[in-house]
Formats: structure tokens, C-alpha cells, sequence
């Protein structure tokens, strides 16, 4: 009884430690620009609402005929993500288990620009330039709230006592 309470709290401060490291990721991403997108999606939703019937129709078939491609890919980083949490865990093959969340990320990358470059060819001049504008502006509202987090973040670690990297 007494070993499976250990087993017990053990494997609470594990699952505890895996969630914290987690968290400590996902804020270092968001510090440093990562996990946002390019806005080249959001811009294509700003165009929405000027699409043809036919416009509409052509990029519904070019997502469901991505949709599959897409779908898998997405599951093949996710498990790309874990091996190599686990490698890390058990100092496994490191490099091995990057390597191929590097290629599952590349695949996804493709992919997903495939099909941005194939909604942008069945824009009319006048919604690709209305996109364009948009994404000049999402791109400079990012750079200023990256610049404003960055500050933010230099401003707290100073007044702490903390370091600065």
C-alpha cells in the first residue's frame, strides 16, 4: 500500500512537471513570435465576404481536396512532438526524433502553402490587392506587439532582480 502511494505521488509531480515544462514552452514560443501565423489565412477571411458563388465553390473543392493531406499531417507532427518528448525523457535518439518532426513540419508547411497558393490564384486583382493590404497591416500590428511583449518582459525581469535572457 505504502509503495503504490509513492508510485502514486510520483507520477502526480511527473505528470505536474511535464505540464509546467509544457507551459514554460508554449510562453517561450509566444515570447519569441511563434504560434501566431502569417496572417495569410486571416487575410483570405477578409476577402470572404467578396467572393463569387464560383469563387466560393472552387476554394470549398481546393480545401476538401486538402482536407485529407492536411488532417495527416497535422497528426504527424502532433506525433512527431511526442516522440520526441520522449526521446528527450529517455534520453533517446534526440536528433533521430527532431529530424523527423522537422520533416513532418516541412510536409505541413508545403501543404498548407500549396494551398494558400492555389486561393490566391482564383482572386480577382482587386481582393488580392484588398489581402495584401491587410496583411501588411496584421504583419505591423504583430511587430508592435511583439516589440510591446518584449519590452513588457524586460521591464518585469529588471525590476525583479532577474536576468535577461
Amino acid at each position: 500500500m505504502r509503495r503504490n502511494s509513492r508510485l502514486m505521488v510520483v507520477s502526480g509531480a511527473l505528470a505536474v512537471g511535464l505540464g509546467l515544462l509544457s507551459l514554460q514552452g508554449y510562453a517561450w514560443a509566444r515570447y519569441h513570435g511563434h504560434g501566431g501565423g502569417s496572417g495569410v489565412m486571416a487575410a483570405m477571411r477578409v476577402v470572404r465576404p467578396t467572393l463569387s458563388q464560383a469563387q466560393k465553390e472552387q476554394i470549398k473543392s481546393l480545401f476538401q481536396t486538402k482536407r485529407a493531406a492536411l488532417k495527416a499531417d497535422h497528426q504527424s507532427v502532433r506525433e512527431a512532438r511526442q516522440n520526441l518528448a520522449q526521446a528527450i525523457l529517455s534520453k533517446g535518439d534526440v536528433k533521430g526524433a527532431i529530424g523527423r518532426l522537422q520533416l513532418s513540419q516541412g510536409r505541413l508547411l508545403q501543404d498548407r502553402t500549396d494551398l494558400a497558393q492555389q486561393i490566391v490564384a482564383v482572386l480577382t486583382p482587386e481582393q488580392l490587392n484588398q489581402a495584401k493590404n491587410f496583411l501588411t497591416q496584421w504583419q505591423s500590428l504583430r511587430q508592435q506587439q511583439h516589440q510591446q511583449r518584449e519590452a513588457l518582459f524586460h521591464q518585469f525581469m529588471q525590476s525583479k532582480g532577474g536576468s535577461n535572457d
